[in-house]
């Protein structure tokens, strides 16, 4: 997507500078025609950028530099944040905190705290898939659309000062375990977290026909542009078991509620009483729910991460596609295996760090 700026020539004039960025927001390319013969050289193009996936960038890989360049515009890199090459700090300063490239990690804390990995860590460690340029929030919404690109709510963090905990793709301390939803905790032999297994949980692995994802409505960020909380926004668990609704009468909500977010739901494990889990095998049924598991580290324990319905399934009752929102972003309709590494393995079955075999994933149906 070819975006840029203007800098002032001395002809009283200005001068357009383009800039290619790839689907993170990183800034690849920067050019002009500064002949304006409708052709770009060599010697038009300010500066090209390669990078290592967490943004460390390439050394003497196409190394163009131009006289024609400006020096602050140059410094917009790695998911089109300014790179602070003071005193050879050469950190990334993004909205909220800032970032060292060279670690892989921010140099502050998190202000949206997920329990389940460091409050240091970039990118919910998938910079191929999420971007997060204002140091906030990770992000992944449509690879690179701009609705994708553009991070309001990191802004609305750092004009609220607000610090929340909740998971886009984690839960919560006061989430039940895997046991409380009625396994047995040791199905399932498969001692891979995260390849295709040919075992059938309800679904198979994606075949060669598979698409990709289809969204089927926008991203609903915490906050808008302005910093005002968003009343409209919700997740996985609220469009799954609550009709998009929320629970706000649920405690471990409270914190956003009191924003006015009420339509956000942290704890799908209250809202599946009328609900009985369907054993390994079973055929599914369209309407039936999803709830995916994983390890928190920092829990000791395995928590619900997403939830999602089933909206098809093949001649044999294994689920095809499921709808589902994905935190605040979009909401898709997905393989049931097509998911953000974070939601848990894509394999039937893991084996935590407590030495147990758990279910990556358990589908649930409404009782008669």
């Amino acid at each position: 997507m070819p975006e840029g700026y203007v800098e002032p020539n001395a002809s009283s004039g200005f001068d357009y500078v383009y800039q290619y960025a790839d689907t993170r927001g990183n800034i690849r390319l920067s050019y002009t025609d500064a002949n304006k013969d409708g052709s770009i050289t060599n010697d038009e193009i300010f500066e090209e950028n390669n990078y290592y996936p967490f943004g460390l960038k390439h050394e003497k890989l196409n190394p163009i530099v131009s006289s024609l360049r400006n020096d602050v515009a140059r410094k917009f890199k790695y998911n089109g944040v300014e790179q602070e090459e003071a005193l050879g700090l050469d950190l990334y300063e993004m909205e909220v905190r800032s970032y060292d490239p060279a670690i892989a990690r921010f140099t502050g804390i998190d202000p949206v705290t997920h329990h389940s990995m460091s409050t240091y860590t970039a990118f919910d460690n998938n910079p191929v898939y999420f971007a997060n340029p204002s140091g906030a929030d990770a992000y992944n919404e449509g690879h690179g659309d701009e609705e994708g690109r553009r991070d309001s709510h990191g802004r609305a963090f750092l004009s609220e000062g607000k610090h929340i905990s909740v998971t886009d793709r984690g839960g919560l301390s006061t989430e039940n375990n895997l046991g409380d939803e009625g396994s047995s905790g040791d199905e399932g032999n498969d001692t891979e977290n995260n390849t295709e297994d040919d075992s059938n949980d309800g679904d198979k692995p994606i075949d060669k026909n598979y698409k990709g994802k289809t969204k089927t409505a926008p991203a609903t960020p915490f906050f808008d542009k302005n910093g005002n909380p968003n009343t409209s926004a919700y997740n996985c668990h609220s469009f799954a078991w609550c009709n998009s609704l929320g629970d706000p009468n649920d405690p471990v909500n409270q914190q956003l509620v009191k924003l006015g977010i009420t339509r956000w739901d942290n704890n799908p494990t209250n809202n599946t009483g009328g609900y009985t889990p369907i054993q390994f095998n079973d055929t599914n049924q369209i309407g039936d729910r999803l709830i995916y598991y994983a390890w928190d580290n920092k829990l000791k324990k395995v928590i619900p991460t997403h939830s999602a319905v089933v909206t098809r399934i093949d001649q044999q009752g294994n689920t095809v596609e499921v709808e589902s929102k994905w935190g605040q972003a979009p909401r898709f309709k997905h393989h049931p295996r097509d998911v953000p590494s974070g939601y848990g393995a894509i394999s039937p079955t893991f084996i935590a760090p407590d030495g147990k075999t758990y279910a990556s994933r358990i589908y649930f149906r409404k009782k008669p």
